[in-house]
């Protein structure tokens, strides 16, 4: 027991020594909060030893103005009061919204009242600081911070009951670790299901050497957009999927047994039903293969002929997604989960949970609208007239933006053939999306 004690007060001590630790200044909580920002802007600059940051984690209901205590109801790209079809909301106004796709209203994790929670952009080797503030009625959580290694700091590597206690409601709790390694990574939830519920965001470190490194890295210049990725459920929350996992979905408006879903190679999902995706947080849901509800999405303003950096997070509960532009037939992937690679040109990338991907865009098409689009690799009856896909809108400056381009219809997919043969990174198979094999060569 003796020993025991030593060991644990030696480890404290090396803690103490390798990584600055330190309280919560009050004042930033409400800032940041308001701001809708993680990090203090006198932190985690180029030449700073660390970035600090302060994450408030709670409760939220989608398509609510809470404000107003009123429903909202998606129209023609915008939100509107359910009880008022002429009234819709400024753009300052929809930042405090909630939209998952559209559809009902029900309860997501926040942080810093955002959903997904904000980005951490911190430079490599710094030392980032985390508070985190668990305001949740009843739920204990803690945080985890994918893509990070965590040496010398096994204590911050958030996973309940191992590497720490779970923060309780009302606790705060603060992290320290270092910035290493750099790339595209996330910060998400390790307790239950809550990150489907919506505790995850964007954690990008950005590397201090620019040799044999893919750039545009940081995003001084606007070149660089982060796409978290997510499948979306409408009804349940994430303890009640799980038991749906082990006893059955189910359609209670028909009474019908939803049945699992399965990829190209016959390979089965779970009972996790996805009714559509979601893209930083917007999308917009499909009743019938080439209807949707007119939910507002994210947009990308970019401008012609620049290139682009589009950080990409696989943050689904489930389900891959791939991923391709409208209207443009050339991506080239840099960097796969904070790794640089040599670039290749694809038409298209396959992204699953956990994941991350980044790839480069030339604005290089007519001055228009188009759509990024993320589709889900599950194989649905036909007569079913459905389609699961997160959407965005890719918005070429000086193209018109008006009523009309809030609300586009559904992307014409690129077209992939036997003369015109599509590259598709990451592709776990043999062919996609159509049965010849000589349609996709995968990477």
């Amino acid at each position: 027991m003796q020993q025991l004690f030593f060991m644990v007060l030696f480890l404290v001590m090396i803690g103490s020594i390798c990584v600055k630790c330190q309280g919560p200044d009050d004042k930033w909580w409400n800032r940041l909060m308001t701001q809708g920002l993680a990090c203090r802007n006198d932190t985690c600059r180029r030449n700073d030893a660390t970035c600090e940051c302060y994450l408030t984690i709670e409760h939220r209901l989608t398509m609510m103005n809470e404000k107003d205590r009123i429903l909202l109801l998606p129209f023609k790209g915008k939100f509107r009061p359910f009880n008022n079809t002429t009234k819709t909301y400024s753009e300052d106004e929809d930042d405090d919204f909630i939209a998952g796709d559209g559809f009902g209203s029900r309860m997501v994790i926040a942080v810093n009242r955002r959903f997904p929670g904000p980005q951490i952009t911190a430079y490599e080797n710094q030392n980032i600081i985390i508070h985190m503030r668990n305001l949740m009625h009843t739920d204990s959580t803690t945080i985890h911070f994918h893509g990070l290694h965590q040496k010398r700091t096994p204590w911050s590597d958030g996973v309940a009951f191992v590497s720490q206690c779970p923060i309780l409601p009302g606790q705060i709790y603060t992290y320290s670790c270092y910035a290493k390694p750099f790339g595209t990574s996330f910060y998400h939830a390790h307790i239950g299901d809550q990150r489907s519920a919506g505790l995850y965001g964007p954690l990008v470190i950005i590397p201090l050497s620019s040799v044999n490194i893919s750039t545009p890295q940081d995003d001084n210049d606007g070149k660089v957009y982060t796409v978290a990725v997510q499948d979306w459920n409408h009804f349940d929350e994430p303890e009640t999927l799980y038991q749906r996992m082990l006893f059955g979905s189910f359609d209670l408006q028909r009474n019908e047994v939803i049945n699992t879903t399965s990829d190209i190679s016959g390979a089965k999902f779970s009972r996790f039903h996805c009714h559509s995706g979601i893209i930083n947080g917007k999308g917009r849901f499909y009743n019938k293969l080439t209807t949707h509800n007119q939910a507002p999405l994210t947009k990308y303003d970019v401008e012609p002929n620049t290139e682009y950096r589009f950080r990409v997070i696989g943050a689904a509960t489930l389900y891959p997604f791939r991923v391709y532009i409208e209207g443009h037939k050339s991506i080239r992937i840099v960097a796969s989960d904070g790794f640089e690679l040599e670039p290749i040109e694809v038409e298209s990338l396959i992204i699953h949970p956990g994941e991350r991907i980044d790839f480069i865009l030339r604005t290089d098409q007519a001055l228009s609208n188009y759509l990024l689009v993320a589709e889900i690799l599950e194989v649905e009856p036909a007569f079913k007239d459905q389609h699961h896909a997160a959407e965005a809108i890719i918005h070429y400056i000086g193209a018109d933006y008006n009523d009309k381009e809030l609300y586009p219809p559904k992307a014409i997919p690129n077209i992939c053939s036997d003369k015109e043969p599509c590259k598709i990174f990451n592709c776990p198979f043999m062919y996609y999306p159509e049965k010849k094999p000589n349609l996709s060569d995968m990477e």
